[in-house]
């Protein structure tokens, strides 16, 4: 047995030696690590987690740091970040480190250093993808020169709120009221659902008066509803309508808020003003901005549902209402790599049925996120121009009879609201696509052309010519391949060649037997002609998105939507389609285009609308390079 004082002298020696030591370095260490702190968007704790950055030892710590200073808007403190962490750690620099180095260095007008490192991604990961086009595009001055004339028509709202946040103005078609966003500390506290734009918190909503005077007052806060609460207003409808994104409280499996759009309408059994779905309520991805075209036939909004391709995407769909005002939604579309980007794209709107407008931090533009405007016509996407956009965010356009109403962050804590006088048809030229003019080599000629004395010199009648080809354009991409009779579309492809668009070729939806992988029989002559024009494209593919209804287990109804795409693609191979020109894909009942839930009683019909297969034409490489 050991004596007292060899235990005592045994304590000592192992306090010093390991005890102490095991001390001090739990308390090097902070309580929560950085980057737990930033996954769930705790920016001022992950700053809190170290006192200077020689405590931090790994570089996914340095990487959680730089993104809470560029979520904070300390872009220059961000930069310093990633700099050391390019100096301790440059073999774990990913691409997407570089990518958020260029994006930050951009908000901060270092376009040259920004530039280099797009190079270097565009050469690499990202060459597949339509990321970054706009700042390079070598038409860029031809197609602001219109929008350029109206800066200065460029109005900034004033308010009489204390508040350093108003954005986000909603006008209500019904009584031209209008609606804005405010974020102001109540008494019970600050509104806690999460913007898609900057992820930080919704505040509350106020109708707003004098908006033809430079001040505008406070405004009336909507305590008396139900909207006021976790929900940022992002549409009116003509029948007074509103259309809202909220949180639904809980998280999904990243532990981001999950957000969801829905609709806020008087209720006439009830007697007030309730939520309803709009359809698109799912547990596992995004839907916020929902928006209505005049005629309330069309619909956008954002998501990063199955099928994006970044971190939220712009998605068109068809609206219908029933008689009792019931809203559905059917043919939802993803608006293709011409919009979304692998970083986010938010706040659609309408212009009007042809053209929208919409914010994305995914191109270079001149700083965090841009407005855009996209003609559904000509797939064409045009800045909306310096006179607009600025090295800081830009976002929430909405456009009232010839004026573009939007947001702007214009400090690190300042974010306020714009108009500025933008006629449509200036919007309109902007996304033509653009015909360069002849040469001339001898301008000051005159000429006589056809007679017409008003077109008596070159630059007129090339003008003209420019003018009509436009028109033409026009008129071709109105015409739809899918409309055309079946002998008529096999004749197209028999013309399809090297300079051909594969955007130009759609093919209708494939429905599907009850609870079989089979097509009903009336389609099997539409995959005849998707063989015909695969078989003549080599290096374009095919995306078979197959879906089922909501009836029966979820599993196996993910199981029995794979066995359709993979029977729409084995049919394909057996008329000489090479396989590697085939992606099938099944979502189960993850995507439904109505309301037939489960346990939502609906006609066989209704269900038959949601077992259906997709087909989708892209380039081969798309597919290579993602993977």
């Amino acid at each position: 047995m050991l004596k007292p004082e060899y235990i005592f002298i045994w304590i000592l020696f192992h306090l010093g030696a390991v005890e102490l030591p095991r001390t001090l370095a739990n308390r090097s260490k902070p309580k929560t690590p950085a980057y737990e702190q930033v996954k769930h968007m705790r920016y001022q704790n992950a700053l809190a987690s170290y006192q200077t950055l020689n405590d931090v030892k790994l570089a996914v710590e340095y990487r959680s740091i730089a993104t809470a200073l560029s979520k904070l808007n300390q872009n220059d403190s961000a930069l310093v970040v990633y700099s050391k962490m390019l100096t301790k750690f440059p073999n774990s620099i990913l691409n997407k480190d570089l990518l958020e180095i260029a994006l930050i260095s951009r908000k901060v007008g270092k376009y040259t250093y920004s530039d280099s490192l797009i190079s270097v991604l565009k050469a690499g990961e990202y060459s597949y993808l339509n990321v970054y086009d706009d700042y390079l595009d070598t038409n860029y001055h031809h197609r602001h020169q219109g929008l350029d004339l109206f800066s200065t028509s460029k109005k900034k709202f004033k308010f009489n709120s204390k508040s350093p946040v108003n954005y986000g103005a909603v006008r209500n078609p019904r009584d031209f009221s209008w609606y804005f966003h405010t974020k102001e500390l109540l008494p019970d506290g600050l509104l806690n659902s999460i913007s898609g734009t900057d992820k930080q918190s919704y505040g509350q909503i106020r109708a707003a008066l004098n908006w033809s005077s430079e001040t505008v007052s406070n405004g009336q806060l909507l305590q008396d509803r139900v909207i006021n609460r976790y929900v940022e207003l992002s549409h009116i409808d003509s029948f007074g309508n509103y259309y809202v994104t909220m949180n639904n409280r809980f998280v999904n499996d990243s532990d981001q808020f999950l957000l969801q759009s829905y609709r806020y309408f008087y209720n006439p059994k009830l007697g007030k003003y309730t939520f309803e779905g709009i359809g698109l309520e799912q547990y596992y991805y995004n839907v916020s901005s929902f928006v209505l075209n005049e005629s309330r036939t069309k619909g956008l909004f954002c998501s990063d549902m199955p099928g994006s391709l970044g971190k939220s995407d712009v998605w068109i769909c068809d609206i219908a209402f029933d008689k009792s005002g019931k809203m559905s939604i059917t043919n939802i579309g993803n608006l293709g790599p011409k919009v979304n980007t692998i970083l986010s794209e938010s706040d659609p709107v309408f212009i009007n049925d042809e053209i929208i407008a919409f914010a994305s931090e995914g191109r270079v533009g001149f700083g965090g996120y841009d407005l855009y405007f996209y003609s559904l016509l000509n797939n064409e996407v045009s800045n909306a121009g310096t006179f607009i956009n600025t090295v800081k965010d830009e976002y929430f356009p909405k456009y009232y009879d010839g004026k573009l109403y939007y947001s702007a962050s214009d400090s690190a804590n300042t974010q306020s609201l714009y108009s500025v006088n933008v006629p449509y048809e200036t919007i309109y030229e902007s996304v033509l696509p653009f015909i360069p003019p002849a040469p001339v080599e001898n301008p000051s000629v005159d000429v006589v052309a056809n007679g017409d004395q008003s077109s008596g010199s070159i630059q007129n009648t090339l003008d003209k010519v420019r003018k009509e080809s436009i028109n033409k354009y026009d008129y071709a991409r109105k015409m739809s391949f899918v409309l055309m009779s079946d002998s008529e579309r096999l004749e197209t492809i028999q013309k399809v060649d090297s300079s051909s668009n594969y955007k130009d070729y759609k093919f209708m939806t494939l429905f599907h037997i009850d609870n079989e992988f089979v097509i009903e029989k009336d389609f099997e002559h539409e995959l005849e002609i998707v063989a015909a024009l695969l078989n003549k494209r080599s290096d374009w593919g095919l995306e078979i998105r197959s879906y089922t209804d909501s009836r029966g287990p979820k599993m196996k109804n993910l199981k029995l939507s794979q066995s359709r795409a993979d029977y729409v693609a084995e049919y394909l191979k057996n008329k000489g389609v090479n396989p590697g020109q085939i992606l099938p894909i099944g979502f189960g009942e993850s995507m439904l285009i109505n309301h037939c839930a489960d346990g939502i009683e609906c006609s066989e019909e209704e269900h038959r609308q949601n077992r259906r297969t997709e087909l989708i034409i892209t380039p081969v490489f798309y597919w290579k390079k993602s993977k």
